[in-house]
C-alpha cells in the first residue's frame, strides 16, 4: 500500500470525530454490532502460504458517527487499484472463506460492468443496509464486500447458512431493496456455497 495513495487516514478519521462529535460515547446511537472494515491488496503472487498476509484491519466500529466518518475518509471503490478488495464484516470474522463462522454459509454475487454503473453508491447503500441491521435473517449475516477487478466491480453478500429459506430471502433483498436492482430487468445474481469454492467447485445453488 506504501507506493499508492493511503486507503484511510485513522488518526484523521480519530480527530474527524472528536472534533464532530461532543457527546460521550455511551450517547451516541450505537449499532447492534460491531463492525471491521478490512482492505485487501495483494502486491506480490499469492500462494497457500502468504496469502492471508495481504489483509489489512483498517478500524474497527460500533457507533453511527464512527461509521461515517470511516466512510467519508476512504476512496470508493471505483476509485481503489484493480486487484483490491474492501470487506465490511462482523467483528470477529476474517475475510476468508475458510474461516469457521464461514465455511457452513455462502455467498450472493453480483458483478457488473464499471462503465455506467453506480458502484460506489451501490456499496454504500449495501454497507448502510448491513449495519443497519435491515435484512430479515440478519442474525446470519456475516458482512459484504467489493472488489475491483480489471473489467468489472464485483459485490459479495457473506451469510453462515446455506438454509435455502433464508439464503433466498438474503438474495432477494440484498438485490431488490439494498441495491435496488429492478425486479423488471434480466439481471442475476447467484448464490455459491464457500465450501464448494474451496473444494473447485462453480455449482450454484440459487439464481434470484
Amino acid at each position: 500500500m506504501s507506493s499508492e495513495k493511503k486507503v484511510i487516514d485513522q488518526e484523521e478519521i480519530e480527530n474527524d470525530t472528536e472534533a464532530e462529535v461532543n457527546e460521550e460515547v455511551a450517547e451516541r446511537p450505537i449499532l447492534e454490532n460491531t463492525w471491521t472494515l478490512w482492505y485487501h491488496n495483494p502486491q506480490a503472487k499469492l500462494n497457500e502460504q502468504n496469502y492471508s498476509h495481504f489483509y489489512n484491519e483498517v478500524y474497527t466500529f460500533s457507533d453511527v458517527e464512527t461509521f461515517w466518518s470511516v466512510f467519508n475518509h476512504i476512496r470508493g471503490p471505483s476509485e481503489i487499484s484493480t486487484g483490491t478488495t474492501y470487506f465490511l464484516l462482523k467483528e470477529g470474522i476474517k475475510p476468508e472463506w475458510e474461516d469457521p463462522k464461514c465455511i457452513g454459509g455462502g455467498e450472493w454475487v453480483y458483478s457488473f460492468p464499471k462503465k455506467h454503473v453506480p458502484a460506489d453508491q451501490y456499496w454504500l447503500d449495501l454497507v448502510m443496509f448491513c449495519v443497519g441491521e435491515s435484512f430479515t435473517y440478519s442474525d446470519n449475516l456475516l458482512g459484504c464486500c467489493v472488489a475491483n477487478r480489471k473489467n468489472q466491480i464485483r459485490i459479495n453478500l457473506w451469510v453462515d447458512t446455506l438454509d435455502e429459506t433464508i439464503a433466498k430471502r438474503f438474495g432477494e433483498q440484498f438485490k431488490f431493496e439494498a441495491l435496488k436492482i429492478g425486479a423488471n430487468t434480466n439481471i442475476k445474481i447467484d448464490f455459491k456455497s464457500f465450501k464448494d469454492q474451496l473444494d473447485g467447485k462453480k455449482t450454484v445453488l440459487q439464481v434470484v
